[in-house]
């Protein structure tokens, strides 16, 4: 008998539970992934790395770029009929870019300690 939900006892979770679980999961994880990779910290390792003032303010301007690549996306989408392994190479792309600019640093950087915390 489960316990926790008395109401759903003995059945197995349907498909869509299960899916709404793993896109919870999927949600917490990619939150957390752009905390790390946006604003202050995304700041803060840059300046940990020794960027300059203009290698900030490219980094800012990023997202706002890529904003209107979301146009072509869509088209390139479309046209291709299925998204997912569109969505996958792109993820996997911009991960693998962010793990070898950190593979590359040199030494133990401390992201906290680079930023203005008080």
């Amino acid at each position: 008998m489960n316990k926790k939900n008395p109401i759903h006892a003995g059945r197995p979770a349907s498909p869509r539970r299960r899916g709404l679980a793993i896109s919870n999961w999927e949600g917490s994880f990619a939150t957390v992934h752009i905390i790390l990779t946006s604003g202050k910290f995304l700041t803060g390792y840059a300046l940990a790395l020794g960027a300059t003032a203009l290698h900030i303010g490219i980094l800012n301007a990023i997202p706002y770029f890529f904003q209107g690549v979301q146009l072509v996306s869509a088209y390139v989408s479309n046209r291709l009929g299925r998204r997912k392994p569109l969505t996958l190479i792109t993820s996997l792309i911009s991960r693998r870019i962010l793990r070898s600019r950190s593979a590359h640093s040199r030494g133990s950087i401390s992201i906290c300690s680079s930023l203005d915390l008080s």
